[in-house]
């Protein structure tokens, strides 16, 4: 490490995986590190699978793993139960669309950064996600040095251009040229976007209101976060982040066992259930309903089907509302 950072001071330095930290302190660096990054995606993006595939023989393999591996093994040993046809149509879809997380890491990143819009527009068909870390360099005893990464810049989607289809004619505007989107707009981030699409093709009809949904829990400060198998609403309350619900993508159900628990810590497990309950009365089903207003679980709830509480937004955003309104105005860290 501290032979890889004596390098750096002096130039950009390669690490042994070929990744790059750039030195930031330079300003040609600066401003040609971000249409560097853009390049490198643009090309990529232009690789059918078969040469994406290639490409990645030709790389030196990762520790543990064969030089000509395909790419499909080595994924399918992070998911064994992923199926080849669908994981090369998932790969060849998002190279052609440029779906990619592009990192900068650089050692002192600080200023400049909103020059960045102007290479984004350059680049509008590509539907990338940028994130900025910086590497902080510390000197400790003798020869040694410390390595901080911090997340400058998280990754959301930055506005750029707008591909418009209109009278069978395909053109890019950039964002002064269209309509401006509402300033609470939903960021988006890959994954996110990724999960919509699961939910889509896992129940057909939910994504786009669920959206909506979203949209409309911003003034409350309701943020939605990701994981792979589950979509889960969460607010902040006195520094302690509190779950309002998590969606199983594949399950189209929501949860709300880990609601109750962490009110419980707050003393108001009662409000909890009241905001389960509201939205288990939504419910269609005569027979299910009655079963899930009093499941016989420890945390008192149980898994709800998101189309019945979907199809009231309004009595499940107020029931939200309800619930955050009712949490205690003081109280201690969550443990």
């Amino acid at each position: 490490m501290s032979e890889t950072i004596n390098i750096a001071k002096q130039n950009p330095c390669q690490v042994p995986d070929n990744r790059q930290c750039k030195l930031w302190r330079n300003p040609q660096a600066r401003r040609e590190v971000v249409g560097q990054i853009l390049d490198y995606a643009k090309d990529i993006a232009r690789l059918s699978y078969q040469e994406f595939e290639d490409a990645i023989r030709k790389a030196a393999p990762a520790p543990g793993l064969a030089k000509d591996q395909s790419l499909f093994s080595r994924a399918s040993g992070e998911q064994p139960k992923c199926e080849e046809p669908i994981f090369v149509d998932a790969v060849s879809r998002n190279l052609r669309r440029g779906r990619f997380l592009l990192l900068l890491v650089g050692d002192g990143i600080h200023e400049g950064v909103e020059t960045m819009t102007e290479f984004l527009q350059q680049h509008a068909g590509l539907h990338f996600t940028l994130g900025l870390v910086e590497m902080a360099i510390f000197q400790g005893t003798g020869k040694s040095v410390f390595v901080q990464p911090r997340i400058l810049a998280q990754t959301k989607m930055i506005e750029r251009g707008v591909v418009i289809f209109a009278d069978d004619k395909v053109s890019i505007s950039a964002p002064s040229q269209t309509v401006s989107a509402p300033a609470s707009s939903m960021p988006t981030t890959l994954s996110e976007e990724r999960a919509f699409e699961l939910l889509e093709q896992s129940f057909p009809g939910l994504a786009a209101p669920l959206k909506d949904f979203v949209r409309s829990l911003e003034p409350l400060d309701v943020r939605l976060y990701c994981t792979p198998q589950n979509l889960v609403f969460k607010y902040t309350h006195m520094g302690n982040v509190i779950t309002l619900g998590w969606l199983g993508i594949f399950y189209g159900k929501i949860g709300f066992s880990d609601t109750v628990a962490q009110a419980q810590k707050l003393g108001c497990r009662e409000l909890a259930l009241v905001y389960y309950r509201t939205l288990a009365g939504l419910i269609k089903d005569d027979a299910l309903r009655v079963r899930q207003l009093t499941p016989k679980t420890k945390s008192g709830t149980a898994e709800l089907p998101l189309k019945d509480i979907l199809d009231a937004p309004e009595i499940w955003r107020q029931a939200i509302a309800d619930f955050i309104s009712g949490l205690p105005k003081d109280t201690e860290t969550l443990s």
